[in-house]
């Protein structure tokens, strides 16, 4: 009922579906409010991978017959690119990329049986070219073919990337063996229209995985900020949910660091200004230090610039400070961009020899990193201008330098 109100919202006449669920095959009627349709399908014994063709009434009459070969021919993962490159009959100079080995294949096969990839005849805005799209990758698929002697009887042809309507008796909340949802594997690939349908149509959202993943979680590990913002700001997602690795799902973001991370936490903190960026997974580690960890310059810059406490330590003693890397460039330009004091850390040891403080080692803080340190790790005294501290004021060996550096 659905699929036929938005058929005849858009005026379709003839419309493909793959990927049905009906079992065997057949013929039925479906109606809209105003039109009448037929749909002819042809399923299998799984009620998976299935096929079927809605047609409007008066053209289904025309019908004389119906040969089932099979549910699906051929498919292929075909670019056919803007060129035609020799194809010149099959091809009619409007496509989008570059061609790949599929997209030959797809033209080889379009010449050979006489058809041409109608689509490609038109000129198109680039929106409209782009059928696909998953991150940052977008290409151009689902081509319709027709019989070269036909092409002219077609004025313009459109691919509709997706439609806001769920089947008629489809169980949305419905999980594979591993417990993830229709919601849980749109994030995974990054489908954000195919994400707000489902919020759309009162999916639950925080439905969590066989390792506690909710679907903010998934979309934070394959970096797809388009389904990130689609989640924050079209449902109620619990934002502090926690996996099985206690990770929420900045720490996630932190731990894979995918290119677009700093853009999900920068989106992350206009959604939600007072997130707990500090907040420690099961071991310890806070966002910022995994991906420092992982040397994630550009998300460790965005933690920084919103004011995170730097010195905490994991359950196994490690901070940004200490950890094994080969490099201690990112920490200088961590310590350097900051603009303000970061908050205090505080503790029972020294943060960077470890002694336990008492009634004759008192507590003390780096002015500068937020560190708390004893009185010889945090021995050296300077201005710091930056922060309007422009009395001598105690700071560790590492923004001495830093700051020494600086002031050069």
């Amino acid at each position: 009922m659905e699929i036929a109100e938005m058929l005849e919202r858009r005026r379709i006449d003839i419309c493909c579906l793959q990927e049905t669920r009906w079992k065997s095959n057949g013929v039925c009627h479906v109606n809209s409010d105003k039109e009448k349709y037929k749909l002819f399908w042809n399923g299998q014994k799984t009620a998976k991978n299935g096929f079927g063709v809605f047609v409007r009434e008066l053209l289904a009459q025309e019908v004389l017959g119906i040969k089932r070969i099979n549910s699906r021919l051929i498919e292929l993962n075909g670019h056919v690119g803007e060129k035609t490159d020799g194809f010149d009959n099959v091809h009619g100079g409007f496509g989008y990329g570059k061609r790949n080995e599929d997209g030959n294949r797809i033209f080889e096969f379009a010449e050979s049986h006489g058809f041409c990839l109608l689509n490609i005849y038109f000129r198109k805005r680039l929106e409209h070219l782009i059928t696909y799209k998953s991150g940052p990758s977008a290409t151009q698929i689902d081509f319709f073919a027709v019989k070269q002697p036909h092409r002219r009887l077609f004025k313009n042809v459109k691919v509709i990337p997706g439609e806001s309507c769920i089947l008629a008796g489809a169980h949305i909340n419905d999980v594979t063996s591993h417990k993830q949802t229709a919601l849980h594997l749109a994030c995974l690939h990054g489908h954000s229209h195919i994400v707000s349908i489902l919020i759309g149509n009162n999916i639950n959202v925080n439905a969590i995985d066989d390792t506690l993943n909710n679907a903010l979680h998934v979309a934070c590990q394959y970096g797809h900020l388009d389904v990130v913002k689609v989640l924050l700001t079209q449902s109620d997602i619990n934002i502090a949910s926690r996996n099985s690795k206690g990770y929420n799902p900045l720490h996630v973001l932190g731990h894979h660091s995918k290119e677009s991370s700093s853009l999900i936490f920068d989106l992350f903190i206009r959604s939600f200004p007072q997130y707990p960026v500090d907040q420690v997974d099961a071991n310890g580690n806070s966002v910022l230090m995994l991906a420092y960890f992982n040397g994630n310059s550009s998300l460790c810059r965005a933690i920084v610039k919103h004011g995170a406490t730097l010195g905490t330590k994991n359950k196994e003693g490690m901070s940004i400070f200490n950890a094994p890397v080969a490099t201690k460039q990112l920490l200088f330009k961590m310590l350097d961009m900051l603009k303000k004091e970061p908050p205090w850390t505080d503790g029972e040891n020294c943060l960077q020899c470890d002694v336990k403080f008492g009634l004759t080692t008192r507590k003390h803080h780096c002015r500068h990193c937020g560190r708390l340190l004893c009185s010889r790790c945090s021995a050296k005294e300077v201005p710091i201008i930056k922060f309007e501290l422009t009395k001598p004021v105690r700071v560790c060996d590492l923004c001495f330098d830093v700051l020494s550096l600086s002031s050069h």
